[in-house]
């Protein structure tokens, strides 16, 4: 199989994009499995890892779509699987980067896979850094600890055919990352 991400976007207006995740069965006659629009954000593309082996025959793939503004950069990473020529979104983990005068906070993703049957356990790590900018600007103070990771482990649920996260920790940075936009 190839997987193709097709970029249909051509406006400068700021709105999310049309990417297309293609799913071509490239073994003889080339032919279409699946189709989805990807574009989460203005600019998409795959991450890393862009693949992770899943299953025997099944993979997971990280596509991320961003945009970013004077002091804030905005990221969703959407984890798909590829599952019997079909396309199933798994989660989608938004990460948010920003700076003020005192300090500047990134948000990094880590992926990796685990022990698993007929699926790989899904690891996902945000580890999120609040570092000072060493500039001098008044009374205002870092606004958290230094370092936190927020991790949530996505399993394969027989009876309900897809991927069950252990927590809703993500959700919950989403929101806390929406609260600071």
């Amino acid at each position: 199989r190839t997987a193709l991400l097709l970029d249909f976007d051509e406006s400068d207006d700021g709105a999310s994009g049309f990417v297309v995740l293609a799913l071509f069965d490239t073994g003889g006659e080339a032919r279409l499995l699946d189709a989805a629009n990807v574009a989460f954000d203005r600019y998409t593309a795959f991450a890393d890892p862009a693949r992770l082996a899943a299953g025997v025959r099944d993979d997971l793939l990280a596509i991320r779509s961003t945009h970013f503004n004077s002091y804030q950069g905005y990221a969703i990473t959407a984890l798909i699987l590829l599952r019997a020529g079909r396309i199933e979104l798994v989660d989608e983990v938004s990460t948010f980067d920003d700076r003020t005068c005192v300090w500047q906070r990134s948000q990094l993703l880590d992926l990796g896979t685990g022990a698993g049957e007929p699926f790989a356990d899904i690891a996902a790590t945000v580890t999120e850094r609040l570092e000072a900018t060493g500039e001098d600007c008044g009374d205002e103070a870092m606004p958290g600890p230094p370092t936190r990771r927020i991790a949530v482990t996505s399993r394969w649920n027989a009876d309900a055919q897809r991927y069950l996260p252990d927590s809703d920790a993500f959700a919950v940075l989403a929101q806390e990352n929406e609260k600071r936009f």
